[in-house]
């Protein structure tokens, strides 16, 4: 349906006046009235309001019309690239950009974004090189005579970039930020803990504390409170009856919990309700026996056990037997083990912050520049930094992949939502460089600025500022907002009733009622099935509707069923997903209209992941994996033992950078021909990334 322009001719006055300030001319009277610029100012204007709206074909004509006018409007031009790139077609986008670097009026926005355009794109991953990793902050224990922690023993990194400290000197808890700020303090209740060593947290935020002074294990729930504790020996038990100095924790698969029991040598494993079920790590004809058990660690049905006194990480299975040892020689006083990368652990060597290779048995030494008497525990961030438990120093140190601090922040202002003008909304995007999300940023990460009044034409500056900073302005984190997010369920056309039954029955027992989904199919014309709010049953039958039909199994089309599921979600804020029923039969002749690599742009450049779901045993497809891995999606069987929860457990879990920003604004809107150009500017970790967009307010 064709969508009328919001372009009142009554205001041709104002129309010239602005367009005469947007397209760098002075402004005109009205008996020289050049309709040319007028209506490229018409067009720029259109192509703006389209845009913030989602429709970025609309916004391509519209500027395309425009720069048809005016070619030398330089800013209609910086935005038909970032429509054409918004719209999955980077190559155009470069091309638009490339021909302002050469007229010498690209903006340093625009060369950074064809810089990063240009770079290798994809999942970043943490890297072993040496000198990667650099310190970039040191948190104290004093603030001034503020206390945030005492004498830290552990770090937890947790999903939304907050990490729980164990401070073992003043007996708590301590949650912070990504800041560096204090969040929450945990103490246990009226009990309180007695020497807190290590936690272990689970999914529901409950977690585990081992009480070092306590010779016990309490259990937490998410608010800190002591629930239960045990592991202690009974008043008439004998010393190896119970545990004795428990320090490092870890959870296995199934919830069982890993004790590293320092006082008896071993390491005793416990359920979820305290009750020991058996210890390992003493002598055997294969073994020497543990003699400092410190840090745990598992992976791959291995368990990692470092032992301080005997200088080595000694292996073992889930049940306890004996495998192997790493690090023999090489390794001084193992303490805390986490996980640096597949098949590398990050371990606290008592002085110094060491990478092992588990295969080849290598302990890279100089991976990172960490000194200290007792480094106890380091572990990656949910953002890629490292956070290091400074014992001694009474510190907490955060590294960084020293790429990414010369990279930068991918800032992405999404849209601008005007209709309450003068209350202004903003969507913003913030990614590092590689094009991982950067999450649990807080408000003071942000510095806003709205510019207006006189235009220096050659440089298309605005010397005024209505705004200098975030101070006063709402904020809220887009990313874990469940009723913000968006799903589409599409379905391959000619797929078998029965296979598509059982799918259906699936997603609807483990999709969040919350989260709206709608289904669409992706026939030879992709068609609207199923609309967002579905109730369980709805959603079953809108993903069987199309086996009723009598399209055969060729005729169908992937690139328009992914653009028009796509399509569907560019609205949504928060998270957003297309989920693909297939059999994986699939080759070039499914999509004809659209490269697959411009599908994977427009996927990937609006945040959306792609899951595809194989309704075929032993299914797979190039294609569709090369978009889930490009967009950050995954592939998954449907007659896995598991099912299809873990796709949705990956989607709810899956990092995601959007932000909402809203605030006042001052500007004239001139009767919504006013053009107000923003800055929104983003600073984490001595990393900063920009960037700059407009927008006009409603007509009156």
């Amino acid at each position: 349906m064709k969508r009328s322009r919001p372009i009142k001719r009554i205001g041709i006055i104002i129309s010239v006046l602005f367009a005469g300030l947007i397209l760098g001319g002075s402004a005109l009277s009205a008996q020289s009235v050049d309709m040319d610029r007028l209506e490229s100012f018409e067009d720029f204007e259109w192509g703006v309001r389209s845009f913030h709206r989602g429709y970025y074909n609309e916004a391509i004509l519209s500027f395309e019309r425009a720069l048809s006018k005016k070619p030398e409007n330089t800013i209609a031009r910086s935005w038909l690239g970032r429509s054409y790139y918004r719209a999955g077609f980077e190559a155009e986008a470069v091309s638009q950009w490339q021909y302002l670097v050469r007229e010498g009026t690209a903006s340093s926005l625009v060369n950074s974004r064809l810089e990063e355009l240009q770079s290798e794109r994809g999942p970043q991953q943490v890297s072993s090189r040496r000198e990667d990793f650099v310190q970039v902050q040191t948190i104290e224990a004093m603030s001034g005579e503020y206390r945030r922690f005492h004498k830290p023993t552990s770090i937890r990194s947790l999903p939304n970039a907050d990490f729980l400290v164990t401070a073992f000197g003043s007996n708590e808890i301590v949650e912070m930020d990504m800041n560096g700020s204090i969040v929450n303090r945990y103490r246990g209740g009226l009990e309180g803990f007695d020497h807190p060593f290590d936690v272990a947290v689970l999914d529901d935020g409950s977690f585990f504390v081992s009480e070092y002074e306590g010779n016990r294990i309490a259990r937490c729930n998410s608010r800190g409170f002591k629930e239960l504790t045990f592991g202690k020996a009974g008043p008439e038990g004998k010393e190896r009856d119970g545990l004795l100095g428990p320090q490092y924790l870890e959870l296995l698969p199934d919830g069982r919990l890993l004790v590293s029991d320092w006082g008896n040598r071993r390491v005793c494993v416990f359920d979820h309700e305290g009750k020991r079920l058996y210890c390992f790590g003493g002598r055997s004809p294969r073994f020497e026996g543990l003699r400092g058990p410190s840090g745990i660690y598992y992976e791959n049905g291995m368990v990692f056990v470092g032992d301080r006194k005997r200088g080595y990480i000694a292996v073992f299975d889930e049940a306890g037997n004996y495998l192997k040892t790493l690090g023999a020689g090489r390794l001084k006083g193992p303490e805390g083990i986490s996980s640096f990368a597949p098949g590398k652990l990050l371990v606290a060597d008592t002085d110094r912050l060491v990478v092992l290779d588990i295969e080849q048995d290598a302990v890279d030494t100089d991976a990172f520049a960490a000194e200290g008497r007792q480094l106890l525990f380091a572990e990656p961030d949910s953002n890629g930094n490292v956070l290091l438990a400074d014992f001694d120093s009474d510190q907490i140190h955060v590294y960084s992949d020293l790429s990414s601090l010369y990279g930068g922040l991918s800032v992405d202002l999404v849209s601008v939502n005007s209709a309450n003008f003068p209350r202004v909304q903003l969507l913003v995007d913030v990614r590092r460089r590689s094009g991982e999300p950067l999450i649990g940023l807080k408000k003071g990460n942000f510095r806003l600025s709205e510019y207006y009044g006189e235009i220096d034409r050659e440089q298309y500056r605005f010397v005024s500022s209505s705004l200098t900073d975030a101070a006063d302005v709402d904020f809220s984190y887009a990313g874990n907002q469940l009723n913000a997010a968006g799903m589409v369920i599409a379905v391959q056309s000619g797929l078998a009733d029965s296979k598509l039954r059982q799918a259906a029955e699936d997603l609807s027992s483990v999709l969040p009622e919350a989260l709206p989904t709608d289904v669409v199919t992706a026939g030879a014309k992709p068609s609207l099935t199923g609309e967002a709010p579905l109730s369980k049953t709805g959603l079953i039958g809108a993903i069987r509707e199309q086996s009723q039909s009598a399209r055969t199994e060729s005729d169908w089309s992937l690139d328009l069923g992914l653009r028009f599921s796509a399509d569907r979600l560019i609205t949504r804020n928060g998270k957003r997903a297309v989920v693909f029923l297939t059999n994986g039969r699939i080759d070039a002749s499914n999509y004809t209209t659209y490269q697959l690599t411009e599908l994977a742009s427009y996927l990937e450049n609006n945040g959306i992941r792609f899951y595809v779901v194989y309704l075929d045993n032993g299914a797979a497809n190039e294609d569709l994996r090369y978009l889930s891995e490009k967009t950050g999606g995954m592939e998954i069987d449907l007659y896995r033992a598991e099912g299809l929860r873990p796709l949705v457990e990956h989607f709810q879990t899956a990092g995601n950078g959007r932000y909402m920003l809203s605030y006042r604004s001052y500007a004239n809107p001139a009767f919504g021909k006013a053009y107000i150009p923003l800055r929104l500017e983003v600073y984490y970790m001595k990393r900063s990334g920009r960037d700059e967009i407009g927008f006009f307010p409603p007509v009156e």
